[in-house]
């Protein structure tokens, strides 16, 4: 019985360690979701920034002014499909996103 009971003894002292090392996998697991999260919004706005620089070349080039105020509502705004904001309808891209527009 002294062996019997100390393997009894033995796995009993396991089983917390066990349910310890699934928990900190769970807790690594939500961590590392949030960090490909915070990436990805990282990478999303990294893509908007250069959206606008490539946006601004444009108008540039154009000759258009991109301080010009857009009359909200009117014929002479466009909403783009991609993020729904309105634009100029002289603009061929998004403002925002870089978007062709139609």
């Amino acid at each position: 019985m002294g062996l019997i009971s100390g393997l009894i003894k033995a796995a009993i002292s396991v089983v917390p360690a066990a349910i310890g090392v699934q928990k900190d996998i769970a807790e690594l697991e939500m961590e590392d979701e949030k960090l490909q999260q915070q990436e990805q919004a990282r990478e999303h706005e990294k893509q908007m920034m250069k959206a606008q620089i490539k946006l601004a070349k444009i108008q540039q080039k154009s000759g258009k002014n991109a301080g010009n105020k857009s009359q909200v509502g009117s014929a002479k705004t466009r909403l783009c499909t991609q993020c729904n904001s309105e634009n100029d309808s002289e603009y061929n891209y998004c403002f925002w996103c870089g978007n062709k527009l139609k």
